[in-house]
């Protein structure tokens, strides 16, 4: 998913001391969890079986840059050492632009799994928030994830200042290879 990186909040992350517990590790810690939570919400909808229906309301065009976790690491490890990013936005983002529902369809994909249906529907009666209850009741990881990440589906994620990422000498990897990684984890951790 593409973001915005504090960088500050990077560098207190990167530079916190190992004693007394540091409020800035507990923000980290707080973020990385976010994103393995959102990956689940989406690993856990291609994970079902059989072709589930999903909504395509017309609100739904909007497109995504998806970053795989480790990128995102290599760009909070990196910002102490790149002063130039230092109080400035940085917006991160991996090579590939595309719709939200194509990240679910290439998930399903890469995984061996039939892709879900599309269903068109009117925005009347697919809204937002419609949709959203829809999520938190199909997902196997956490509805409230899923809830709100229905709701950020109305609008663009993309990087549209690429300067900050720039001064990084990071290049994301593309989304299937982020999603192998993924997958390959997932099933360490089940065998493990």
């Amino acid at each position: 998913m593409s973001g915005l990186l504090d960088i500050d909040l990077a560098r207190r992350i990167a530079t916190a001391g190992t004693g007394d517990e540091d409020p800035a590790m507990s923000r980290g810690a707080d973020l990385a969890s976010a994103g393995a939570r959102a990956a689940d919400a989406v690993l856990s909808y291609t994970g079902l079986q059989i072709a589930e229906p999903l909504p395509e309301p017309e609100w739904i065009r909007s497109r995504t840059q998806p970053i795989g976790i480790r990128d995102v690491v290599a760009y909070l490890r990196d910002a102490p050492n790149v002063p130039e990013a230092a109080g400035r936005e940085i917006q991160i983002g991996g090579p590939d632009v595309m719709r939200h529902l194509d990240v679910i369809a290439r998930f399903s994909k890469e995984s061996g799994r039939r892709p879900a249906i599309r269903v068109p529907l009117p925005d009347r009666i697919a809204s937002p928030g419609v949709v959203a209850a829809g999520a938190a009741t199909v997902t196997s990881g956490s509805p409230a994830v899923a809830a709100e990440l229905s709701h950020g589906l109305a609008d663009d994620t993309t990087v549209t200042d690429p300067s900050g990422g720039a001064l990084f000498d990071i290049r994301p990897e593309p989304l299937n290879v982020a999603i192998q990684r993924a997958l390959i984890e997932q099933e360490g951790e089940r065998d493990g």
